[in-house]
């Protein structure tokens, strides 16, 4: 079993800076993305079929395949990526897993391998006011800090912020490149703009079972937040 690897997902306004979420890499090339510092200590977690051609609220509770409410008072609610494509949440109170034909169980499906990936967004994460969803950031080691000078040309009406993550696969590390801060980037050419989009990297352990990477971006967003404080919504 390799060696596992962590990061720390942060966003500075310009004068507050909070951690917002994690990314981990298990040992064996799983990936997991989890956001255990937003205030709120109960989480709603379930399946659902989303039409995107469709103009839809984002969450319908009436549509959901297989829900589960916890108190994640501890914050051990995550989202795993397994290698061979099994994708599930885990945390107290939730039912997830396999059957003893491996069939999903609960709140899991089965996707695509890490070996190849979807072409497209792989999870995202969005918060309907990224400072209200954080906690002050400690400046770990690891940390990723995506700044608003850098996206608030594209803020117009957007209050909300959103995260994407994009996995590829341990042969992109030959497309890497590091930046004089030391920072890992890679370039992906977007298939409608046919324009580069410039993504922030973090990478999986080099003696791990499967090596790869994730691309992540930062944009405003529309999410609105709940009358009795805010929220964020991971896909």
């Amino acid at each position: 079993m390799g060696r596992s690897t962590s990061y720390t997902i942060a966003y500075d306004s310009g004068s507050t800076c909070v951690d917002l979420c994690r990314v981990l890499f298990g040992g064996d090339g799983s990936y997991y993305v989890t956001a255990p510092f937003h205030p709120a200590n109960r989480a709603l977690a379930g399946i659902y079929t989303v039409n995107y051609a469709a103009k839809a609220d984002m969450i319908s509770l009436t549509e959901g395949v297989e829900l589960a409410t916890l108190d994640d008072d501890e914050r051990r609610l995550k989202v795993a990526h397994h290698v061979d494509g099994f994708l599930q949440f885990s945390g107290e109170g939730i039912r997830s897993g396999r059957d003893s034909a491996g069939n999903p169980n609960g709140i899991g499906l089965l996707s695509w391998p890490l070996n190849n990936p979807t072409s497209g967004p792989s999870f995202q994460l969005l918060f309907s006011d990224a400072i209200a969803c954080g906690r002050p950031a400690r400046g770990r080691r690891g940390t990723v800090v995506f700044a608003e000078r850098d996206i608030e040309h594209m803020r117009r009406d957007l209050p909300g912020l959103t995260i994407v993550g994009y996995y590829l696969p341990a042969r992109w590390r030959e497309f890497v490149y590091r930046s004089s801060s030391g920072a890992y980037w890679v370039n992906l050419v977007h298939p409608n703009g046919q324009a580069l989009k410039r993504l922030r990297v973090v990478l999986a352990s080099v003696d791990a079972g499967y090596a790869g990477l994730i691309g992540l971006e930062a944009m405003p967003h529309s999410l609105e937040g709940l009358s009795d404080g805010p929220r964020s919504v991971g896909r």
